[in-house]
């Protein structure tokens, strides 16, 4: 997602508004009244696509291991902040080359690399240059890995009540230390010019660009976390006569290629040239940390529980087996991105997951929610949970812009989709294009299945399948 202007903001706040917000709110609710997580909510909203809850538990099992990624690289570089000098500053290194450009020679006329890019790239990664041959797997790397998922395994397995509480402290201390650096970034010199060079580069003729429009809607998605499941699954503790539905925000940092390049090459390089560049370089990574960790906790929990509602039989009394043999299969995938071709991997994860799985899914939401289950009903469940109407402004924006908006950026995604990856050589491989379209499609059978299934099972016609609404008696 290429939003590096701030002229995105005016797409972005717009879809953020008029569609992320409504998104957001509906989660809450149907989660709130249901107490259930999306594979019940779903099946008890609209029981012919009660397959969407599944695969928004597929999306979020997908999500769920790749975005651990940049949670061990930002452990890497925490650990590594406290060497007496900071690695990625110098290029007298084994894995520097001789193009090499140190920290301090920036502002210098040279033409080279940057000293932080080629630790990432050499040190960090040991990328390869053939994606057909993806190396061994990293073994600092896996150890890291399995440090994240122990430590979000023991946070998630006893429960919402345990996992709850460690998100208060990860998250007050995350923000904590995001103005802590906002303040240092006031006082840094040359601020004031960085800021106003930024402000001023950017056209407003970009607006124009299609790209732009369909690129910020999608960010504005995935920075509220709609779509995936958490926000339903946390809603769901809430009781239903809760006064006050909590808020629930997953903060989904930018995961892709872009965004890890800012955070793992341009970040490293700034704080290289400042005095005490070694603390704000471990306050900066632990907060990436922090944040990739409460994301990976609501995913397991949102995964766990969605098991748990459509096999309660069988997995209800088994919940710490589930949480164990979860984080065992997430681990082992997840060492597929930390081979040293494993950058690819993370980039084919990233592409279809965020420009494919997540507006299909999003699409038969927005649909199911506003015009199956009906704008009329979220709003009575909304006044059952907290006691009062709802804005009419809700009911607007449910009825046009949202759907609207969800239909144009799914739209964007299939008219203008484009192979993943820099990497020319790696977006013509089959197997990339197969195992990328295998993943949206799973989405898709789940969906299709429950279809086919409800047609199977349920009497009447096509208009009164589809229309039939199972609801708790003691909602009202």
């Amino acid at each position: 997602m290429n939003i590096i202007t701030v002229i995105a903001i005016i797409p972005y706040a717009l879809a953020f508004l008029l569609c992320g917000l409504p998104l957001f709110l509906i989660e809450m609710i149907v989660g709130q009244n249901y107490q259930r997580g999306p594979t019940i909510v779903f099946a008890r909203m609209c029981p012919l696509f009660h397959g969407v809850g599944g695969a928004m538990i597929t999306l979020c099992f997908f999500m769920s291991i790749f975005h651990v990624v940049p949670m061990v690289w930002s452990l890497h570089y925490f650990i590594n902040s406290f060497q007496p000098v900071l690695p990625w500053t110098t290029c007298n290194n084994t894995w520097n080359t001789n193009h090499c450009i140190s920290v301090n020679d920036i502002n210098k006329d040279i033409v080279g690399v940057l000293s932080s890019n080629e630790y990432f790239r050499n040190q960090v990664l040991d990328l390869t240059t053939n994606p057909l041959l993806p190396g061994a797997v990293k073994i600092d790397m896996a150890v890291y890995l399995a440090i994240c998922w122990l430590m979000v395994y023991l946070v998630s397995f006893k429960g919402i009540f345990v996992s709850g509480k460690a998100s208060y402290v990860t998250t007050a201390l995350s923000y904590l230390i995001i103005v802590i650096l906002f303040i240092r970034g006031l006082a840094a010199p040359g601020n004031i010019a960085g800021i106003t060079k930024f402000l001023w580069k950017s056209n407003i003729s970009s607006l124009q660009n299609i790209e732009l429009w369909g690129d910020a809607s999608l960010q504005a998605m995935v920075s509220l976390g709609v779509g995936f499941g958490p926000i339903i699954t946390y809603s769901s503790y809430n009781k239903r006569d809760y006064k006050f539905i909590s808020l629930y925000v997953l903060e989904l940092q930018e995961t892709g290629l872009i965004g890890s390049m800012l955070v793992f090459v341009v970040y490293p390089t700034s704080v290289g040239v400042l005095q005490l560049g070694h603390l704000w370089s471990a306050m900066f990574y632990l907060m990436i940390f922090l944040i990739a960790f409460d994301n990976q906790c609501a995913f397991s929990e949102s995964i766990a529980s969605g098991l748990i509602d459509a096999f309660p039989d069988q997995l209800y009394n088994r919940r710490t087996m589930i949480y164990l043999v979860l984080t065992l299969v997430q681990y082992l995938l997840g060492m597929t991105c930390i081979t040293k071709g494993g950058l690819y991997v993370f980039q084919l994860f990233d592409w279809y997951v965020m420009k494919i799985c997540l507006p299909c899914v999003l699409i038969f939401e927005v649909f199911i929610a506003c015009w199956i289950y009906g704008v009329k009903r979220l709003r009575k469940d909304f006044s059952v949970i907290a006691g009062e109407k709802l804005s009419i402004l809700w009911k607007i924006l449910w009825y046009i812009p949202t759907p609207l908006i969800v239909t144009g950026t799914t739209l964007f995604c299939v008219i203008f989709y484009s192979s993943p990856g820099s990497n020319v050589k790696f977006a013509q491989y089959w197997w990339s294009l197969l195992t990328g379209w295998l993943m949206a499609g799973s989405i898709l059978v789940c969906i299709l299945i429950s279809v086919i299934l409800s047609f199977i099972r349920a009497k009447g016609s096509i208009v009164q399948i589809t229309l039939q609404v199972q609801r708790f008696h003691s909602c009202y």
